[in-house]
């Protein structure tokens, strides 16, 4: 799920320089209204939020900057509303604006003739706004046509896409598309012209009558619509009907019957990656049965079928299995350590091989030491969003065996921790004493992923008081930090430290925290390499909001402080994961309406998986 947004990378600076290019007037609405009567033009109104992301941007092969502006300047007159103004709140109130950004068409009247809703490429906003220039496509002549009932089925086309066009989720848009795809002939379907009903989820579903058409006859769509956007829309179905078994909803989602029908579709096609998807349906089987040696073992077999957007998706599912012996355990293990072989995403591997350990601990009655250099445990400790517990002992110190072999010592250790014993005769001994201040043994150290303490322990103890303070160590350092941010303390590596504590303990808080302490810095340290945590975390940077909506802005500064990789691969797997969000019903209407704020400035994606993933969300929305 992680490949690098190449197109992506000049976002922002092209969106800027083609604000530009539109013939945008300083006027008030009244005005506009008035030139356009004198010109004898529409009103064009770009209405956007100062937070939003662009609005537009040019395509490679796209239209000039000139023929840009002379396309808007021939036809509109143009002028920007912003939504937090009060002129543009008296806007978003007349017109009933939801969606940013907008692109509204004004007739002389002040009606609303036409509407373009989220973020297009300059190529789209030009075919739209010509398409809605037409006076036979205004919103308020296709609608008195289509109550009528005498409009023809290209009518009722030009109409669904008007209204596709406004907003593709308006239930009036699916209710037209819903109502011409079931007066289709045969013949109908195959045209090109009706191609967009079949490749909107909401008005034909998967699965349905409609795409069980398109399955008996693929060669002749691909014939009349193109191969290449055929199997793209087929290849995005067949994944999103198998994703739910993956993301632990299968049992409630997919049935038998229905992987047995893909591999039947999948069997008598030709799709590119049909030999993946044949093995994915094996393993979700599998899945789907809790056969999870077979599916280990199909997995082992023939992983290098799978992509590493794939392999990602297969790491997630083994976190969610509940192995039933040690055995089992012992396969899994296996299986990752081949996945994280053929992965050649480094994030995939670190996070694939920070695992078997884990699995040994689900058979260890006690405490679970790594056998790792320090530096490596505090490696896995990040990898896993635990902490090191380190024990420091000298020669006289052998007695905290009987101390750890305490029944369920290990449920406590094993949960929050990479656990290590520090030899203090060793080198690495020598070393932590020095870097940690240990002057006594045992002492225990509580270790962050980055090296920093946490809090210390020393001296022997019984059981009973050790867990007592490890608990309390846990939560005291939580307590004192929210005090002293209650108290008003801002420092950098005190915020730091205050965010990862709550972190720790999935605050709801830590956001707000994250956001108050960036909108606090100067410009220029918003993008130093020591802050760039805030951004790369998903819980300090959720879709949608402030946080993430300044780095999509401002990627190419972060992309010259940590490496434009960094910054790419976080952008496409926040998109990734929230599109996840959504098709797995896992997000709510608000969220809903968030993500089409989030996701408006990508209409367009460097790459097939990519883009059909946003045409179906955007669409789902």
């Amino acid at each position: 799920m992680k490949k690098v947004i190449l197109l992506m990378l000049a976002l922002c600076a092209i969106s800027r320089a083609f604000s530009q290019s539109i013939p945008f007037r300083e006027i008030s609405l009244d005005d506009a209204f008035l030139e356009a009567i004198i010109e004898r033009k529409l009103v064009f109104v770009e209405v956007r939020a100062a937070w939003n992301g662009p609005s537009y941007y040019l395509n490679e092969a796209g239209v000039s900057g000139e023929d840009f502006k002379e396309f808007f300047d021939e036809r509109f007159v143009c002028m920007q509303v912003d939504e937090g103004t009060t002129e543009g709140k008296e806007f978003v109130k007349r017109y009933h604006v939801d969606t940013y950004p907008a692109f509204l068409l004004l007739g002389i009247n002040e009606e609303e003739l036409y509407r373009i809703a989220g973020g297009v490429s300059a190529d789209e906003l030009v075919e739209k706004a010509r398409r809605g220039a037409i006076s036979t496509n205004a919103l308020p002549v296709l609608r008195r046509e289509y109550d009528s009932r005498k409009m023809s089925k290209v009518r009722m086309m030009d109409y669904f896409l008007s209204l596709q066009d406004g907003f593709a989720g308006d239930p009036a848009c699916i209710s037209v598309g819903k109502r011409l795809l079931a007066s289709l002939s045969n013949g109908d379907k195959l045209s090109p012209v009706f191609w967009p009903l079949f490749s909107d989820l909401s008005v034909a579903p998967v699965p349905s009558e409609d795409f069980s058409y398109l399955l008996k006859h693929p060669g002749r769509f691909r014939a009349s619509i193109g191969r290449e956007r055929v199997d793209a829309y087929l290849l995005y179905c067949y994944e999103t009907l198998l994703s739910p078994v993956f993301t632990r909803e299968g049992d409630e989602v997919v049935d038998r019957s229905l992987l047995d029908a893909l591999r039947t579709w999948l069997e008598g096609d030709d799709l590119p990656g049909r030999e993946a998807l044949l093995l994915e349906v094996e393993v979700a089987r599998a899945y789907i049965d809790r056969d999870y040696e077979r599916a280990f073992s199909l997995i082992e077999e023939r992983v290098s079928l799978f992509s590493d957007a794939k392999l990602w998706m297969l790491a997630n599912s083994f976190k969610a299995i509940r192995a039933e012996s040690e055995r089992q355990v012992e396969h899994l293990a296996s299986v990752e350590e081949r996945v994280a072989e053929t992965a050649t995403d480094p994030e995939l591997k670190l996070f694939l091989r920070s695992r078997p350990d884990a699995y040994k601990r689900l058979f260890d009655t006690g405490v679970y030491w790594e056998d790792l250099p320090l530096e490596q445990a505090l490696e896995q400790a990040g990898a896993r969003g635990i902490l090191v517990f380190a024990v420091c002992e000298g020669e006289m110190t052998g007695r905290t065996d009987s101390l750890f072999a305490r029944e369920g010592m290990g449920d406590l250790l094993n949960k929050f921790f990479v656990n290590l014993k520090v030899d203090a005769a060793g080198e690495e001994g020598k070393l932590v004493e020095e870097r940690y201040g240990v002057r006594e043994f045992p002492t225990f150290l509580v270790l962050r992923p980055d090296g920093s303490l946490y809090f210390k322990m020393t001296g022997l103890m019984d059981g009973e008081t050790f867990e007592g303070r490890v608990l309390a160590g846990l939560e005291q350092e939580s307590r004192t930090l929210s005090q002293r941010y209650g108290e008003g303390e801002r420092d950098p590596a005190f915020i730091t430290a205050f965010i990862a504590s709550l972190l720790e303990y999935s605050s709801e808080s830590v956001a707000g925290v994250a956001l108050e302490y960036v909108a606090g810095l100067p410009d220029s340290a918003r993008f130093a390499a020591e802050n760039w945590y805030v951004y790369e975390d998903a819980l300090l940077s959720p879709p949608g909001g402030d946080l993430f909506d300044f780095l999509l802005e401002r990627r190419a500064e972060f992309a010259a402080v940590v490496g434009e990789e960094r910054v790419e691969t976080t952008v496409r797997t926040r998109y990734m994961e929230a599109c996840a969000g959504i098709l797995a019903g896992r997000w709510v209407a608000e969220e809903e309406g968030a993500f089409r704020l989030f996701s408006a400035g990508f209409a367009t994606a460097p790459d097939k998986e990519l883009s059909a993933v946003m045409e179906i969300v955007h669409t789902f929305c």
